[in-house]
């Protein structure tokens, strides 16, 4: 197999969308194929690997984009271990650092998506 030839350690998917070929709206398909696809592959190949998922479209008035905005079936989110969430430095943020419209999309805030993740509040002190 290729990546045990090539000793791969990370395989990242970008966009998860372009790599599969069911209904991205059903949630038994995409369980199974986040669970027995890439993670057969990287339980096979001894390997991490990260997919990219993109969101829907922003309802009026967001401004920062969560995990659970994902674009299709919510079992996406959920049968990953971790998940990350980029959204833009807000306009107020930009403001305060006196950057322009241009440079502020130019800075990104990289959340946690999963609090299962999250210090707790006895680690917090």
């Amino acid at each position: 197999m290729p990546f045990e030839r090539n000793d791969i350690d990370v395989f990242m998917i970008d966009a998860l969308v372009s790599f599969h070929g069911v209904m991205e709206n059903d949630n038994g398909h995409m369980d199974l194929v986040i669970k027995e696809g890439f993670g057969a592959i990287a339980n096979k190949t001894d390997s991490a690997g990260e997919l990219f998922h993109h969101p829907g479209k922003a309802r009026p008035g967001q401004v920062d984009t969560t995990v659970e905005d994902g674009r299709g079936a919510s079992s996406i989110l959920w049968a990953v271990r971790s998940a990350r969430v980029f959204n833009f430095m807000t306009p107020e943020e930009a403001a305060k650092l006196g950057l322009s419209e241009d440079e502020r999309r130019l800075h990104v805030r990289i959340s946690n998506g999963k609090a299962k993740w999250a210090r707790s509040a006895r680690q917090n002190g």
